[in-house]
């Protein structure tokens, strides 16, 4: 049986204990967690929320499906079209490097294309290992096809001309020409 990275659904507020409780019993999976700042009695604090509400991802094989459902605040599997939806290794990895290098992160709704390879939608943009990363006007975009959902988060501090990205391979640096960015 050959592993995947499927979507729990669980319920409201839960992620992390479903989380805790598949790290438990040896179950390879992941909840990203995004943090972001909130004036508590003008004090500014950093509150750390799932960034996919009532969802956590998790890498089992069909032989495992029944213990995940069953587990405690686990309402059932995703599926899409009648079986359990499959996420892609490479979009699992662009989420842990998002949610590790930027703050703040909300998410967009796009279309859901299970076949298709990102493709770049508009300049200045720059693609890391298929998936299209998009900057403007300070913010950085990046697509997941299979989940239909668009990451964003502003950049912090420095500029975008001239910007190191660190790849899983090599490290790359991008010049993005006439960018129009402030």
């Amino acid at each position: 049986m050959q592993k995947h990275w499927h979507i729990l659904y669980t319920k409201a507020k839960c992620e992390k204990k479903v989380s805790g409780l598949l790290t438990k019993k040896k179950i390879k999976n992941f909840c990203p967690v995004h943090s972001r700042q909130i004036n508590r009695f003008s004090i500014m604090k950093p509150v750390y929320e799932s960034l996919f509400s009532c969802n956590v991802f998790v890498y089992i094989d069909e032989s495992e499906i029944d213990l995940v459902k069953h587990l405690n605040n686990v309402i059932n599997l995703v599926y899409w079209k009648g079986q359990p939806a499959i996420v892609h290794d490479e979009e699992i990895e662009e989420i842990r490097e998002f949610v590790a290098y930027h703050h703040n992160i909300r998410l967009e709704r796009s279309g859901v294309n299970v076949n298709s390879l990102a493709s770049v939608i508009e300049p200045p943009s720059y693609s890391v290992d298929g998936n299209v990363v998009m900057i403007k006007n300070k913010f950085i975009k990046v697509d997941l096809p299979s989940l239909g959902y668009r990451l964003v988060a502003e950049m912090e501090g420095e500029g975008v001309m001239g910007r190191e990205i660190e790849g899983r391979h090599e490290k790359k640096k991008f010049s993005i020409p006439n960018a129009g960015l402030q």
